[in-house]
C-alpha cells in the first residue's frame, strides 16, 4: 500500500495502522543451477539472513575453501549474469555498502575507540600484542576520540567521506589552475578510496588512514605548487 492509501484511511478512522505485507519488486530470482553454483562457494541457503549492507564479514565467513578453480569460474560467471539481470540492485547494494566513504555526515557506530581501549587481543593470528598504556588511560583516549565525533565541525575530521571530498575538491582546483601534470599525485589517494569501496566494512576509518595521513601534504601540494600546463 502507498502513502495515499494510509492518508485516506486516516481521514475516516483513527484506528492504529499496521503494515503486514509490503510487496517489493526487484528481488533476485535464482534458478536451481545458479543456486547450486553459489552454494559451491558460499552458504547460499543462509545468505539472506546473514546479509548486512554495512559489513560483508558475515557473508564472506561462509566461504568454502574446498572448491575448485572451475567452481570459482562458474560462480563469477553467474555473478556477472546476475548483474545484467538486476543492474539497479547491484548499484544500490554497492552504494549501500560504500556511501560512508563519500557522505561526510554518515553516522556509524564507530569502532575507532575499540582499537585503543579494548582489554583483549583482536584477531592477530600468532601475534600476542601488549599495550604500553593501562586500560584506564586507553579508555580516556577513546572517550576523547568519541567526543570529537560528537562535536560540530570537528566531527568532520573523523568522517571518511570528508577526506574523499578533499581529494575531489583538490583535483578540481588543480584542473582549474591548468596544472594537468600535477594530477598524477592524486592516483594513490584515489586508489585508496577505491580499495575502501571494495573493503568489507562501510565507512571504516582505518581503511582510509593512508589518505588521512597524506591529506596535509596533498593540500600543500595543491595550494603551493605552481607548475602549469602549456
Amino acid at each position: 500500500p502507498g502513502i495515499c492509501l494510509f492518508q485516506k484511511v486516516r481521514e475516516v478512522s483513527d484506528i492504529r495502522i499496521h503494515v503486514l505485507i509490503r510487496p517489493r519488486f526487484g528481488d533476485f530470482c535464482y534458478t536451481d543451477y545458479e543456486f547450486e553454483i553459489i552454494d559451491n562457494i558460499l552458504a547460499a541457503d543462509r545468505l539472506g539472513e546473514l546479509y548486512d549492507p554495512g559489513i560483508s564479514d558475515p557473508v564472506k565467513n561462509t566461504y568454502k575453501e574446498k572448491n575448485s578453480t572451475e567452481d570459482l569460474k562458474e560462480y563469477f560467471r553467474v555473478w556477472i549474469d546476475m548483474f545484467f539481470k538486476y543492474p539497479v540492485t547491484y548499484i544500490e547494494a554497492t552504494l549501500q555498502g560504500s556511501y560512508g566513504y563519500f557522505y561526510p555526515f554518515a553516522n556509524f557506530r564507530g569502532k575507532q575507540n575499540d582499537y585503543i581501549s579494548i582489554n583483549y587481543n583482536m584477531m592477530t593470528g600468532d601475534f600476542d600484542p601488549h599495550y604500553y598504556f593501562s586500560y584506564e588511560v586507553r579508555n580516556k583516549i577513546g572517550e576523547y576520540i568519541y567526543a570529537w565525533k560528537k562535536l560540530p565541525i570537528l566531527s568532520l575530521f573523523m568522517s571518511t567521506g570528508s577526506y574523499t571530498w578533499v581529494v575531489f575538491i583538490a583535483m578540481g582546483y588543480t584542473v582549474h589552475r591548468k596544472r594537468c601534470g600535477d594530477l598524477i599525485v592524486y592516483i594513490a589517494p584515489l586508489l585508496n578510496v577505491l580499495v575502501c569501496m571494495a573493503s568489507p566494512v562501510n565507512g571504516e576509518i582505518r581503511y582510509l588512514l593512508p589518505l588521512m595521513a597524506a591529506t596535509p601534504l596533498l593540500l600543500c601540494w595543491c595550494c603551493l605548487h605552481t607548475t602549469t600546463c602549456k
